[in-house]
This record gives C-alpha cells, sequence and structure tokens, in this order.
C-alpha cells in the first residue's frame, strides 16, 4: 500500500514539471480524476455487446481513442511494473557493504534480506558491464534537451 500512494504521489507530483504553465497541469489533474469523464475504447464497447448499454447508463462513455501503446507493449510494461514493485532498492543490494554506507546494524536489519542473488558483488565481470552500459547511455544522448527548470 506504501508502494501504491507513494507512486500516486510522485504521478501527480511530477505534472507540474512536465505542464507548460498552472493552467496546463490543473487541467491534467482534472483529467487524471476524472472530471473530463470517462471514456472507454470504442472497441470495448463492441466487444462488450449488452454489457455497454449498461456502462453508458451509468456514465461512461465509448469514444475513438488513439491508444497510447499496443498491446504488444503491454507486458513490457507489466514486467517493468513488477520490477519496479518487487525489484530491491539500492540499500539492499549493497547492504553487504553497511560499513561504507553504515545505515543498519547488520544485513539481517534491511527489509526483504532474502535477495542474496541480487546484491552487489564487486568482480571484474559488474565492472566490465558498467562500463558497457555507461558507454551505451553515452552514446544514445543523441538528443539536446533543454534544463528542465529553464521553464519556470
Amino acid at each position: 500500500m506504501k508502494k501504491i500512494f507513494t507512486f500516486l504521489i510522485v504521478a501527480l507530483l511530477w505534472v507540474p514539471f512536465r505542464a507548460q504553465d498552472l493552467k496546463g497541469t490543473l487541467n491534467i489533474w482534472k483529467g487524471c480524476l476524472g472530471f473530463n469523464g470517462f471514456a472507454f475504447p470504442e472497441v470495448w464497447g463492441q466487444k462488450m455487446g449488452a454489457l455497454s448499454s449498461i456502462v453508458t447508463k451509468i456514465g461512461f462513455t465509448f469514444e475513438q481513442i488513439v491508444p497510447a501503446f499496443s498491446l504488444y507493449s503491454a507486458p513490457f510494461l507489466f514486467i517493468a511494473l513488477l520490477i519496479a514493485l518487487y525489484a530491491p532498492n539500492s540499500i539492499q543490494i549493497f547492504g553487504p557493504y553497511k560499513k561504507d554506507i553504515a545505515l543498519f546494524e547488520s544485513y539481517t536489519d534491511i527489509p526483504n534480506s532474502k535477495i542474496g542473488f541480487l546484491t552487489w558483488k564487486p568482480t571484474k565481470r559488474c565492472a566490465a558491464v558498467m562500463v558497457i552500459l555507461s558507454i551505451f547511455a553515452l552514446w544514445c544522448r543523441y538528443e539536446v534537451t533543454e534544463f528542465l527548470y529553464f521553464q519556470f
């Protein structure tokens, strides 16, 4: 429940940083909270058959909606959600190095400490993977982006 609450707060508070102005922020928040109504894709209404008339009586509509993602990307989004919710955080990964981090009495004090296969082990293979990922990340920086706070 804490993770869901944190996600919702972060999602709502991220909007002002991406909207053009305060009016845009308020419009997005109204849309997220359903003040503009609730609409389902028109295709769903056709597949629901008789149930679609009940859904429209409740106040929902069926409209031509451009999908934000395809059905092919849904499994990847689901996997990303599982990783975000259940993968260990950096404190859990670097737990054995508590002497350097100095946050916990022992490794067993770290929540979800049964993640031994994911704990960080400084090896040459790990260093090589990190170097390759860093080079790839720098190589993919092909688009110049404006600093976020310039819009304020």
